[in-house]
């Protein structure tokens, strides 16, 4: 009887498409086919299983996990926007002025260098956290937390167009993500999750890549 295999597949930088799919071969030679695979969004692993699925009478479903295609989504829509690089720029150096002071519990979340987007939610709550501070209008009494901040992250109001933006994206997310994790895909959760995309901006990029997901997964959901 098929069964649904996950595999812990690390990849290094001189893995190729045909590496991938001959381990699979051997992997599955020993175990048996599987039902379907659960699989990140890299390229090379994709394309590798693409390569052994095709040398199979029956396909195996692919599916893609949530949890990497957030990220994935989320990385495209914000990494390259000037917003965004001005904004992770301002945490890098209002950390550095806040840390080891008496406003320390008030430090960002540290920026990953790898997979940052996996966990960006953090960021995103933290935004909208801080903006509750500096929405505080006039001059700040000397010495206050206020004042400490708006010196360590100077421009900070600026950006807030582009925080809260980016804090609803990464709020919307989770709660799909969660909401995924507790009861699984099928129509209810899938309807559930196409209303809290609607949360967010007609143009967001991260609610259209949501959305072809939801549908091809809820189309292999029903043929498994």
């Amino acid at each position: 009887m098929d069964s649904t295999l996950y595999i812990n597949y690390q990849l290094d930088r001189s893995s190729r498409c045909r590496n991938v799919k001959e381990d699979l071969e051997e992997i599955f030679k020993i175990l048996g086919n599987p039902s379907a695979i659960i699989k990140d969004t890299d390229y090379t692993l994709n394309r590798g299983v693409r390569l052994y699925n095709e040398t199979q009478k029956k396909p195996i479903l692919q599916i893609e996990d949530i949890r990497h295609v957030v990220a994935k989504s989320l990385k495209k829509e914000f990494e390259d926007t000037k917003s965004y690089k001005q904004f992770t720029k301002l945490i890098k150096n209002g950390s550095a002025r806040i840390r080891n002071t008496e406003i320390a519990f008030l430090t960002p979340p540290k920026l990953r260098n790898k997979a940052r987007f996996q966990n960006v939610s953090r960021l995103g709550k933290w935004g909208e956290k801080m903006m509750n501070h500096f929405n505080i209008r006039g001059r700040a009494k000397k010495g206050s937390i206020l004042e400490r901040l708006r010196l360590a992250f100077p421009e900070f109001s600026k950006l807030k167009s582009f925080i809260l933006n980016f804090s609803k994206a990464t709020a919307v997310t989770s709660k799909i993500m969660q909401r995924l994790k507790n009861r699984g895909l099928e129509k209810s959760t899938y309807d559930d999750c196409k209303i809290m995309l609607k949360e967010l901006p007609k143009s967001s990029r991260t609610a259209k890549f949501l959305r072809d997901w939801l549908n091809r997964h809820l189309k292999i959901q029903k043929e498994s």
